[in-house]
């Protein structure tokens, strides 16, 4: 990305760079981009979608699930949610059995899911987490298309984009806080009819709306 000199020098020599992210639109212009095409993200339905777990899919079963890299900011509400809650928790990505990485985090951790197994990742839980790259400044994810087109329960970081996107408390559930990120996992893990209302709202809208890679 951006960040790498080589990749900067080489901006001017395409013609098209396609990118999802607002926030780098003026450094590809300082850069001198040809062409900019502004990309939403999104999902691929031949891989995010709903499926059918059986007996030895047991390992995607949890209350709440994280799917994708470890950073910072991310670690800190993982590490304040098993502090301040009894639940079963499982990850899935990368860079969560670091040496740096606390072991009642690293016991939640089941390396990567891809393909098929990341769909049943999502399918298995009740809650799915939609951490952003805070890092990268982002206001939406792949992620944030993923959970509900595979039909899973979308709670997110409260942006912009996903308040515009999604029907807040309807179709996709927001934080802002760890507090308030505590008392909605809470809530909705006590409370079935109202998660699987939100659960399958969100999955509706994202199947008639144009939010799939095609």
């Amino acid at each position: 990305g951006l960040s790498n000199s080589c990749f900067r020098k080489a901006i001017r020599g395409y013609d098209y760079i396609v990118t999802t992210k607002t926030q780098d639109l003026d450094a590809y212009k300082k850069y001198k981009a040809k062409n900019i095409i502004l990309s939403q993200q999104g999902y691929d339905p031949s891989i995010h979608k709903k499926v059918d777990l059986n007996q030895e899919d047991s390992r995607f079963n949890s209350d709440v699930v994280f799917i994708g890299h470890c950073m910072k900011e991310r670690l800190e509400y993982i590490e304040y949610l098993l502090k301040n809650a009894d639940l079963d928790l499982k990850i899935f990505g990368t860079g969560w059995d670091a040496f740096k990485i606390p072991r009642s985090v690293k016991d939640c951790f089941h390396g990567p899911v891809l393909g098929v197994d990341y769909a049943k990742a999502i399918n298995g839980s009740k809650i799915c987490l939609g951490f952003l790259n805070n890092e990268a400044f982002d206001e939406i994810t792949t992620r944030s298309f993923e959970i509900p087109s595979s039909g899973g329960f979308l709670l997110a970081e409260r942006t912009q984009k996903h308040t515009d996107i999604f029907i807040e408390d309807v179709e996709a559930v927001f934080f802002s806080t760890k507090e308030e990120f505590l008392k909605k996992i809470l809530f909705y893990l006590d409370n079935d009819h109202e998660r699987n209302n939100v659960r399958d709202k969100g999955y509706e809208m994202i199947q008639h709306g144009n939010y799939s890679w095609n």
